[in-house]
């Protein structure tokens, strides 16, 4: 099998990291500072490019692009350490196209694709293994109690998309809804928001009422999150070459010196292998291909062990230089730890690949 990107999703990617490019670090920085919101700059731009409407249908107004081109969408954003709710608002996309009733999917895709509409959820504690208890939601008819940790973006978003006890998933109207508490996390990476989400009898819309729909959100997830984080040590890598080409040591570039030169051969081979992994993880979920779950967990163990290792090794090899405010190694290094815990950690997710396997050697 021969896999490559259609130009299609080629472009999609590219124009991406152009746009964030051209605003540069700075406008990105300031979206750091926000304490709740996000840079709308690079919203609506994305959002004028059809970022939020990669995975919407096109009689929705969206791209009707598949899981490998919102893969290469999320790899730029994560490359380009850019904020913003662009997974989570993918994702409730997707719980709507999977599970929603044509009334609520033409109520609330095209919003979702002209970026009208902020989208966040909070699915499962399961597979994010360092706050196994953070998640917890009773429906009582169509009305929810309960409570939603570490919620990406809650205090800027319109819907909340949450999976309860009762293995349903419920669409929540966080604006204009009574019964709902949002409460801001102070979060280490600072590159995004957090909050916990409380309700108490608030009122929800039923989405999907088996098992099945909370799981394909979580791999979907999964994947998206595991290509961000295959930007994040792309950048990391990219960035510690052009310092050690250009830092000077003994009259030679410290890139010179083989020990540098090996390691860092060595983890950009990682480095592609995931990125590898995570197309074809989204791949065998487009076309529903029977090591679909055994990949997912491949590609985000891979990427998250290489986005933690590649971002360390950029501090180390930056020096001093790697430790000051002012430098992006902190920001790269922290929002891989973050990433690498969501939608389950490098270890869960060994687990779950030894455990699918030894199921699949019976």
């Amino acid at each position: 099998m021969r896999f490559e990107l259609t130009p299609e999703q080629r472009a999609l990617g590219e124009a991406a990291r152009a746009l964030i490019d051209d605003l540069g670090p700075d406008e990105l920085r300031n979206g750091y500072e926000d304490a709740d919101a996000f840079p709308r700059t690079l919203w609506d731009a994305g959002a004028k490019q059809g970022w939020l409407g990669t995975l919407v249908p096109t009689e929705h107004g969206g791209l009707g692009g598949d899981l490998v081109a919102g893969v290469t969408l999320a790899r730029a954003v994560g490359g380009g350490l850019a904020p913003g709710p662009l997974v989570p608002t993918l994702l409730v996309g997707e719980a709507l196209r999977l599970c929603g009733d044509p009334e609520q999917q033409a109520e609330w895709l095209p919003a979702l694709a002209h970026g009208d509409v902020v989208g966040t959820l909070s699915l499962s504690a399961d597979w994010a293994a360092p706050c196994r208890d953070s998640v917890r939601v009773e429906a009582d008819g169509d009305w929810l109690t309960g409570s939603c940790g570490m919620v990406e973006y809650a205090t800027a978003a319109d819907l909340l998309a949450v999976a309860c006890t009762d293995g349903t998933v419920r669409l929540v109207r966080l604006s204009g809804t009574h019964g709902i508490e949002v409460a801001p996390l102070d979060a280490m990476d600072g590159t995004t928001r957090l909050a916990v989400a409380t309700l108490t009898g608030a009122a929800a819309e039923c989405l999907a009422r088996h098992e099945g729909a909370r799981e394909a959100l979580l791999a979907r997830g999964a994947v998206l999150t595991a290509a961000e984080l295959v930007g994040v040590a792309e950048r990391a890598v990219w960035s510690t070459v052009a310092h050690l080409q250009s830092r000077r040591q003994f009259g030679r570039p410290l890139g010179a010196f083989q020990a540098l030169g090996h390691r860092l051969a060595d983890l950009w081979s990682g480095v592609v292998m995931a990125g590898h992994g995570v197309l074809y993880a989204a791949h065998a979920l487009d076309e529903g291909l029977p090591d679909r779950e055994l990949m997912v967990s491949v590609a985000k163990a891979k990427a998250s062990e290489m986005a933690v290792t590649a971002t360390a090794t950029m501090i180390q090899y930056h020096g001093a230089l790697g430790f000051t405010w002012e430098h992006e190694s902190h920001l790269l290094f922290k929002r891989a730890h973050r990433q690498a815990a969501q939608y389950g950690d490098a270890r869960w997710h060994r687990e779950r690949i030894a455990a699918l396997t030894l199921d699949g050697a019976r």
